[in-house]
């Protein structure tokens, strides 16, 4: 409620959790919330921060090396975009198939690839 007063996004995961754990707590008190699981979820919302924030300060400083600080940064934009497009591609249709689908591996990595080498040649057909 404090942050809807303050007009913050608020996360359905974290509203989800919270209101389960309220309902638990009223229902049955502190001896039936899971608090190890809880833990659990808690700690898994600080590490996503941290790796977030880790993962985004390393992009921008390759894009600060690699297109910035060239003399020619549209033209650097232009080599280096298509292979940061396909990375992205690459890590969201590996990690959403790691996650989703219950195969090897070896298919997530090739679908990532796949995904990638196309994200690759289009971004770079049409920059």
């Amino acid at each position: 409620m404090i942050a809807t007063v303050f007009a913050m996004p608020v996360s359905t995961t974290h509203s989800i959790i919270g209101g389960m754990i309220g309902f638990g707590l009223v229902s049955g008190g502190v001896r039936v919330v899971y608090w190890s699981n809880l833990g659990k979820i808690v700690l898994s919302w600080i590490i996503s921060l941290v790796v977030g924030g880790l993962l985004s300060f390393i992009v921008f400083k390759v894009i600060v090396l690699t297109i910035l600080h060239l003399p020619s940064p549209l033209k650097a934009a232009k080599k280096v975009a298509p292979v940061l497009i396909g990375f992205t591609f690459f890590f969201i249709s590996f990690l959403f198939s790691l996650k989703t689908l219950k195969k090897p591996y070896n298919i997530f990595l090739l679908t990532g690839l796949v995904f990638f080498v196309v994200a690759f040649v289009l971004s770079y057909l049409l920059l």
